[in-house]
């Protein structure tokens, strides 16, 4: 099912290249990569301080394409439902840094631009800011142009593998409970 969702082509196959590896019990390093990506009891990534973060890689764990569309798309929803209800058009903000990785064709760009267009399409006007920003940049543009939302793609210190999504609510303050 992930690689029918996914839309990236390459995570996606290289997720049905280990299937097929693993459903040839020829490659044990494939079952244990496969475990790794899609654990069992269904886990998926989780919001942490302000965001998600984790190393850039396939499946429900990992920050890449799908993960981020499924997350933009639970942020557009809550946007709506708490501020959709005025007459003023709703807009929200992305940044994004360097990360990226190469092999996979995956990276912040391409999160920040996937953020966009799930805003969009949930009729959020989305500015994707130019260029590589600093994280500051985002509170700022949240509260200086009111949108409900804004969301940084970085994972900050942490390790180069790593990315991460960084969520400001309509106050440019990191996300919190109940968010």
């Amino acid at each position: 099912k992930w690689c029918q969702d996914d839309p990236n082509p390459v995570t996606s196959k290289y997720v049905q290249d280990l299937l097929g590896k693993a459903g040839d019990q020829q490659s044990e390093t494939a079952i244990s990569e496969l475990h790794s990506l899609f654990p069992e009891d269904g886990q998926r990534i989780s919001f942490g301080t302000a965001g998600l973060r984790s190393s850039m890689s396939p499946g429900p764990l990992g920050m890449n394409d799908l993960t981020v569309v499924q997350t933009a798309q639970g942020l557009a929803k809550y946007c709506l439902q708490k501020h959709g209800n005025s007459s003023t058009k709703l807009n929200a903000v992305v940044g994004y840094d360097h990360r990226c990785n190469p092999d996979l064709q995956i990276s912040s760009l391409t999160f920040a631009l996937l953020t966009a267009l799930v805003f969009e399409e949930a009729g959020i006007e989305c500015i994707v800011l130019d260029g590589f920003v600093l994280t500051p940049l985002v509170p700022f543009a949240v509260q200086k142009l009111g949108c409900v939302a804004g969301v940084m793609v970085t994972a900050s210190h942490n390790p180069k593998v790593d990315d991460g999504y960084k969520v400001y609510a309509h106050d440019a303050c990191q996300i919190r409970a109940p968010m």
